[in-house]
């Protein structure tokens, strides 16, 4: 079966050392859920859990300025609604976003992965160079200042942090074919600085059609 997305959910802020948001949801079978936490003026985040499983840290940047922007994922969640808990060495203000894909790679998953941090730009790109045919991305945008980031060419924007609209994930929305170099790109209305994580994740169907259970 092909990518899917499941569900995307804005896991709204807490400045606090263990912070359990809304219970997250989900479905379908081949699952992936990804967690991006933007967290403020601190790098204290040790770890995050979905129904106490680890989950893994896809890529962490520290932006111009001194706040902390992450993405983690698990591979094959719980099917269900459990909870998601993020925890910190002190307490810290965080902001989150969450989304799960089906149909994903149970081994292996991650393809590829990127970070891109600037200052005093409007395009931010990750180049990713994918290995697997129908691979899709998933990328999170954090800005220090200025507009929201808005979806670049073969970007599609999935959700917003209500409580700081500068914290926006996206995906590829579709398969990236042939495997080869992808670019991730979104855009902002005005010079910003930010930082841009993006990840490929491998399909369980790849190519003609043949199920892939190995790496």
């Amino acid at each position: 079966m092909p990518i899917v997305l499941d569900t995307t959910s804005d896991l709204g802020n807490q400045n606090s050392s263990s912070w359990t948001p809304t219970a997250y949801t989900v479905t379908g079978s081949n699952p992936i859920l990804f967690v991006a936490i933007m967290e403020t003026g601190a790098d204290f985040l040790t770890g995050i859990i979905y129904n106490n499983v680890a989950l893994t840290l896809l890529g962490s940047k520290q932006t111009a300025g001194s706040d902390r922007a992450s993405v983690w994922y698990l591979i094959g969640p719980t099917i269900g609604t459990n909870d998601i808990v993020i925890t910190s060495s002190s307490a810290s203000q965080k902001y989150g976003l969450a989304a799960s894909y089906r149909g994903v790679r149970q081994t292996s998953s991650i393809d590829v992965s990127g970070v891109h941090t600037a200052t005093s730009l409007t395009n931010r790109q990750v180049t990713l160079v994918t290995t697997v045919d129908n691979d899709w991305w998933f990328g999170f945008c954090y800005l220090d200042v200025g507009s929201p980031a808005t979806a670049g060419t073969g970007a599609t924007l999935r959700n917003t942090n209500g409580a700081n609209t500068n914290i926006r994930i996206f995906d590829s929305n579709g398969a990236i074919t042939p495997a080869g170099s992808t670019n991730v790109n979104v855009n902002t209305s005005v010079s910003a600085s930010g930082t841009l994580i993006a990840g490929a994740f491998k399909p369980m169907v790849v190519g003609g059609g043949a199920l892939f259970a190995g790496v």
